[in-house]
């Protein structure tokens, strides 16, 4: 490998980094498709992590706290592997993140905006149990697909119907 060769995926690699933050898998991958050699890539990632310019653990914290008003914790942790985030680096970015709210709090928050935006008949979910228990079902389904646990998605969905009409659900 040559200087020059070396300078080139710098570069390439530098460029990749001024579109968008990334993570050391999705810079590595790049370099992957351009067909870099092993040794070159070695250097360019080691470059890039020994000058700050790629920190998983800063991106993982970044996106935690730019969705966690959004997403429960399985969601984020998913988006996360997809991007190569290890294990480890997750667990320190979830520390580390500056979430206000507590899962809970949060769950109810995105259950609130959606149930705003459904046409929801609470007249009739006081008065029948089968479209009671659709409305859970859509709400609960809702909320899991958002990422948040099976716990969590039980109790904000039983919270939020008996606040709506004082049952026993």
């Amino acid at each position: 490998m040559s200087q020059k060769e070396y300078e080139k995926w710098l570069n390439y690699a530098l460029y990749l980094l001024t579109l968008k933050m990334r993570t050391e898998a999705e810079v590595k991958r790049k370099l992957n498709e351009k067909q870099v050699e092993v040794e070159t890539q070695r250097l360019v990632l080691a470059f890039l992590n020994d000058n700050g310019l790629l920190d998983d653990v800063a991106f993982a914290r970044l996106y935690i706290e730019a969705n966690a008003n959004r997403y429960g914790a399985y969601r984020l942790r998913a988006y996360l592997n997809r991007k190569g985030v290890s294990e480890r680096d997750q667990e320190a970015a979830f520390e580390s993140a500056d979430i206000e709210a507590s899962p809970e709090a949060r769950a109810r928050h995105v259950l609130s905006r959606k149930v705003e935006s459904l046409n929801i008949d609470w007249n009739q979910v006081s008065n029948d149990y089968a479209y009671r228990n659709k409305v859970y079902g859509k709400l609960a389904r809702f909320l899991a697909g958002r990422g948040f646990s099976s716990d969590i998605v039980k109790t904000v969905v039983r919270e939020r119907l008996s606040h709506e009409f004082f049952d026993e659900f």
